[in-house]
Parts: C-alpha cells; structure tokens; sequence
C-alpha cells in the first residue's frame, strides 16, 4: 500500500487504507478493480467496462488479452513482471508505472494511444511493445538497452544505457531536434555504427545524418578516450608522487617505530629491575614477617606456660590456706568445747558450795 500508484489511486477513488486492508477477494469498489491473486487466465476481464482503475498488489503476470478493451486509465501493478501479448490492448491508459516489469509480449499496450507518461525501472529490451501513434512526453527507462518501436514520439527519453535500436529512424523519434551534442550526452553507449539507414532503402549506404553522428561518435569517443589517457598518465604521475610520498613517510615510520622499539626495550629493562628489587623486598618482608609470627608464636607459649605455673602454684597456695584455715577452725572448736566443759565444772562446784 506504500507504492506511489497505489496511494495515488486510493486518492482519487477516496479509499482508506482500512477499507483495503479489509478487502477479502476481488471486486470492483468506486470504480476501481481490485485484485488479490498473482495471475489470471486468458480474456479473464477482456472487454470488462466496470472499471477505470486496478490495484493488483500481488499480480506477477498478465495473460494473454487480460484487460483487452477495458476502460483503464490509471493503473497499480508494482509487482508486475511479465506482461503478455496485448493484455491492455485498447486501454485508454495515461500512464505507465510498472517498476518490477521486466518482459514484454508483442502488443502490450497495442491501440493504448492515450499514453503520456511511461517509467520501466527494470525493463532493459523493448521491442514494439506501445501503439505507434503514441506521442510521450516523458520515457523512463534507466537499464533499457535495446529500443524498438516504429512510429512513436518521445518529447523526453531518458534511457542513458541505450545500446541498440532498429535504424536511423530512431532520430525521428523526438519531437525535439537532437542536436549531435545533446544525443551524445543523453546516450553516450549508444551502437551508432550498428544502425541501419532506412532513409536510402533499398539502396546501401547510410544517409549524411547518420554519417556525421556516427562521425561525431567516433570523434567523441576518441576524445574522451584521450582524456582517459591523460588522465590515466595523470593518475600514474600522481600514483608515482605518491609512492615517493609514501617511501617517505615509510622512513619516518620506520624510524619512530625502531625508536619507540628502543625505549619499550629500555622501559622493560627498568621496569624488570624494578620489579625484581621489589620481589626480593617482598622476599625480605615474608621472611621477617615469619620470623616475628614464630616469635609471637613462642612468646605465646612461654606466657601460656608462665600463666599455668602461676595458676598451679596459687591453686596450692589456696588449698594449704584452705585446709590451715580447717584446722584452726577444728581446733578453735574444740578449744571452745573444753572451756564449755570448765564452765559447766565451775557451775556445778558453786552450786554444790552453796
């Protein structure tokens, strides 16, 4: 739906993108043909007047007199690749948009004389394909190279890979008088020593137009070859200065790559010896730090084992002072029962004194 036909006509005919989006089968909407399917049989819509307009996104060919006769003025085929033999014959076509068409039946468009404006993206032989009568105002076909198709005018061809075509008559084509510049400029490959002369037929020969462009080809053709030459010789000198630029600057680079070679040399022979001073101080401190985890680890038995003595010693020192207060305690007792004694003794003398 994004082809610039395809919105041109859903322009004119006043159709949303909705609306064909929700278009199911074939039918005819406002006028316009809308097909869905890739390709049709022989006289399938020939002579159908239903329609002025066709939207045909997925057709890939036409057959043999497909739309011969109908009332077609604008049509949208971008996928469109083969066309048969008159399948828009008698069409009153305007113009002629196909950017995929590649190959054309004899007749296509036969009796279509209405035709203005024709653009053929991928088309590179035409051969009797449009109405003679017709009179374009503009002819695109940038990868034609072979044109053949009597009788026609073409206000503005544009086909600058254009190799071959039937004969002088092709000079007539135009509604313009080429001028011999103007023809070269606009078809700089085209085969001008291959073209027949029809104007002296039957007699053989080429008639003084064809002999002064064929000549003005050759002359142009030499010239731009000279100018390839010196521009080739030109090339060369400054390839030549350039490879002299380049040995140069070659040098230079050779230079600062063998001196910074140097210094990443000297770099890693400092930054060796730096770090070897390193590691062995790193050695030294591992050593000493050994050293210091095994004197603490001495000075933590020796101070575990003082602690011990002392402890064991106070333990002793605990118990004699416990079992000394035991036997002053027993001894304190039995003293005070011995005087308990001698002041019972003492009672009983006063008593029985008394």
């Amino acid at each position: 739906l994004n082809d610039p036909q395809v919105k041109l006509i859903m322009k004119t005919i006043n159709i949303t993108k909705e609306q064909m989006l929700g278009i199911d089968n074939d039918q005819v909407i406002h006028k316009c043909m809308i097909l869905l399917g890739n390709k049709y049989s022989e006289k399938q819509f020939d002579q159908n007047k239903e329609f002025e307009y066709l939207i045909a996104l997925n057709l890939t060919s036409t057959s043999f007199c497909l739309f011969r006769g109908c009332n077609i003025e604008m049509m949208a085929c971008p996928l469109l690749k083969t066309l048969g033999s008159y399948s828009f014959e008698l069409c009153p076509l305007i113009d002629v948009n196909l950017p995929n068409a590649t190959t054309f039946g004899s007749g296509t468009f036969q009796g279509c004389t209405d035709i203005k404006n024709v653009q053929l993206d991928s088309v590179e032989k035409i051969d009797n394909v449009f109405e003679s009568k017709c009179k374009f105002t503009s002819f695109r076909a940038d990868k034609m190279t072979k044109f053949i198709n009597k009788g026609v005018k073409i206000e503005n061809l544009i086909a600058k890979q254009l190799q071959y075509v039937e004969g002088c008559d092709f000079f007539k084509l135009f509604t313009n008088d080429f001028t011999k510049e103007q023809l070269f400029d606009s078809f700089p490959f085209l085969k001008v020593e291959k073209i027949d002369c029809q104007c002296l037929w039957p007699m053989v020969g080429k008639c003084q137009k064809l002999e002064d462009i064929i000549k003005f080809y050759q002359y142009q053709m030499m010239s731009e070859v000279q100018t390839s030459r010196t521009m080739i010789s030109t090339t060369n000198e400054d390839i030549n200065k350039l490879r002299l630029e380049m040995g140069a600057t070659e040098k230079v680079v050779t230079d600062a790559d063998t001196k910074l070679k140097d210094e990443i040399d000297g770099l890693r022979q400092e930054m060796g010896a730096t770090i070897r001073a390193q590691q062995h101080q790193i050695d030294q401190l591992k050593d000493e730090m050994k050293k210091l985890k095994e004197k603490i680890c001495n000075l933590h038995t020796d101070l575990n084992q003082n602690l011990d003595d002392e402890i064991k010693i106070k333990d002793e020192q605990f118990h004699l002072l416990q079992k000394q207060f035991k036997n002053q305690k027993e001894k304190l007792i039995s003293e005070f029962g011995k005087q308990q004694q001698q002041i019972g003794t003492l009672k009983k003398i006063i008593t029985n004194a008394f």
